[in-house]
């Protein structure tokens, strides 16, 4: 099932998107933050929705797109509220942005010198909401009879509230971003948070609430909860109609030519976050480029016990297809991993020790083969990994999971006495946290 995030600003916002799901269930990020997620279907399109309310300002609600991201990992990120009409637009028209100006940055000499900060929507979601403005279907959704129009155009966002048309502020606006037909105060900090998650695709879409030189009276007329419900309607409309791409597509709705692969990485997946990986991204790029990642998972305060002193730090899980492999492949294949980690490591990881914990960070290189070599079977199973550590803030654990034979092959036959008590205590809860979490 596709996923979507839709975060808005403000309770009528929020219960105006709220109106558009079922099954709703209240979650909590481990941080605080409280999300529902529901579902919507339009047609054979099925999508998982999770809701937020940010709160008024860019910093909030970039904040909140990036922990959203991370932790629902959806396709799609849309915000959705009300704006005031700079131009061109009534009350309850629609505003998809193109764009968004942040108005606030520039350069202060003897007068204010704009320096426009932009956000780009993305490109397949503004079509889309081209494409469905230019239709009525969506007007159906709307419970009054009003006919608003939509426009598809650039808004601009900042940290005030623009309520009179004789202000400087709204002059600036006027001879600065000339095209911008609304104004607002979120739409650049989620476009920021999108820019930083490129495989999200983000659209902001708004509702005319007030004209600006009229607030106060649009505001006591009700006109925020129209123009809150006629951008939703909107975008539910646009959300419906959204084909994903292959490389937009979720873990569950992207199909490749290897059903027992698919099956696989949605079985690990599940796996991943019941173990606490909030993190977990698609087809990521190795830092020399040799490999495109199926997933890339992290958990951070990985705890790993041997004896009164436990290692803490971060564990990475990394996942990669083979048709086949051999013990030089997956060596290079483990090392680009343990490489990938090193870079996206928790930065204060590994600085101190604190109530007993040695800091430590652990990467499991999980290399999914069709088929595998008996010769490449035993050397795994009888080669102690930890051998090859050059780093004492680092661990890898290469791992193989064979499709053809749904089993996995680890470090679990120490080939020697020797070798049956080094490390033996942190393998041992190694070895259940592998079982645990890689095995279907």
């Amino acid at each position: 099932m596709a996923c979507a995030v839709i975060l808005t600003a403000i309770r009528i916002e929020y219960m105006a998107v709220r109106a558009y799901l079922s099954d709703l269930t209240e979650e909590m990020h481990p941080n605080g933050t409280i999300y529902e997620r529901g579902k919507f279907s339009i047609g054979g399109q099925k999508w998982e929705v999770g809701i937020v309310e940010t709160g008024a300002g860019n910093s909030p609600a970039a904040m909140e797109a990036e922990r959203a991201i991370a932790y629902f990992k959806p396709d799609v990120i849309l915000f959705v509220g009300v704006a005031g009409g700079i131009k061109d637009v009534q009350l309850g028209d629609v505003v998809a942005a193109t764009k968004v100006y942040g108005y606030e940055s520039g350069k202060v000499a003897e007068t204010f010198r704009p320096r426009p900060d932009v956000g780009l929507s993305n490109y397949n979601m503004i079509y889309r909401a081209r494409a469905e403005g230019r239709k009525t279907d969506w007007l159906a959704r709307l419970s009054d009879s009003a006919k608003p129009n939509v426009f598809v155009a650039p808004i601009a966002a900042g940290e005030k509230v623009v309520a009179n048309k004789k202000s400087d502020l709204f002059e600036f606006l006027q001879q600065n971003y000339g095209d911008a037909l609304a104004v607002e105060m979120e739409g650049r900090g989620i476009l920021q948070a999108a820019h930083a998650n490129q495989q999200v695709s983000a659209l902001i879409i708004r509702g005319i609430s007030d004209l600006v030189h009229g607030k106060s009276r649009a505001d006591q007329e009700g006109f925020q909860e129209l123009a809150a419900s006629h951008a939703s309607a909107f975008a539910f409309e646009v959300l419906g109609k959204f084909l994903l791409s292959r490389n937009q597509q979720s873990p569950e709705t992207r199909k490749s030519n290897n059903p027992k692969l698919d099956n696989y990485l949605n079985k690990i997946e599940k796996n991943l976050k019941n173990q606490g990986a909030l993190d977990i991204q698609n087809n990521v790029k190795s830092k020399n480029g040799m490999f495109k990642f199926e997933r890339v998972a992290k958990i951070t305060d990985f705890e790993l016990s041997f004896g009164r002193l436990n290692m803490r730090g971060d564990a990475f899980f990394i996942i990669h297809y083979f048709p086949s492999i051999n013990t030089k492949a997956l060596r290079q294949y483990s090392t680009q991993c343990l490489e990938y980690g090193k870079d996206k490591a928790t930065s204060s990881v590994g600085r101190q020790m604190w109530n007993f914990k040695v800091p430590c960070n652990i990467c499991f290189s999980i290399a999914v083969v069709k088929n595998l070599e008996q010769e490449v079977k035993t050397k795994i199973r009888q080669e102690n990994p930890f051998d090859h550590n050059v780093d004492l803030l680092w661990y890898e654990v290469p791992i193989i999971y064979c499709l053809d034979e749904a089993m996995l092959c680890f470090y679990d036959q120490p080939s020697s006495l020797g070798e049956q008590f080094k490390g033996e205590i942190a393998w041992k809860r190694l070895r259940e946290v592998i079982k645990t979490t890689l095995n279907p």
